[in-house]
């Protein structure tokens, strides 16, 4: 079997664990690729990048879900409820009960040091197959835009008011 293949039966395999259909194999193999092993495959970044990314829609997705099933609570309890979630320990508990270990591609050297059983290389492993990202940041983007075009607007509108209610301008200059 070719490491194509083999990618493809990855991806395959674990889309079956998780119920989930990955769109972009090459992605995938990506998100699953320690460090460690990107090194020792010639270089390159690993699962890096896309666990900031997940880092960061997880954080999102969690903060939207904490709002709008709680409304009366305050900021404070917020950010205590999503740091509660958002956490290493609580990623690594997640991955390993999903069974998502057995896919992580390290490096030998990140293997021998305890690879899958340690809690950050789980939970980074979680966060760099979050593949919500597609939709999560095209909804993000969007409602920036949105967010974005109203301030502009306030802002352009708050400038002509003041402009216009504010007596103390000579008006005539």
């Amino acid at each position: 079997m070719s490491a194509q293949q083999r990618s493809a039966a990855g991806a395959e395999a674990l889309g079956a664990l998780l119920g989930h259909s990955f769109r972009d194999p090459a992605l995938l193999q990506t998100a699953l690729t320690h460090p460690s092993r990107a090194y020792e495959e010639g270089g390159g970044r690993g699962n890096e990048r896309l666990e900031f990314l997940g880092d960061a829609v997880l954080g999102l997705v969690v903060a939207e879900l904490l709002f709008e099933a709680r409304p009366q609570w305050t900021e404070g309890d917020l950010t205590r409820a999503r740091a509660a979630v958002v956490n290493s320990r609580t990623l690594a508990e997640r991955a390993h009960a999903l069974g998502i270990a057995r896919f992580a591609r390290l490096g030998r050297t990140e293997e021998r040091g305890g690879g899958v059983r340690k809690e950050r290389v789980l939970a980074n492993l979680f966060e760099a197959l979050d593949d919500g990202y597609d939709r999560r940041v095209h909804e993000a983007e969007s409602k920036i835009r949105v967010l974005r075009d109203k301030l502009a607007c306030a802002a352009v509108v708050g400038q002509l008011e003041s402009h216009h209610c504010d007596r103390s301008v000579d008006h005539t200059s």
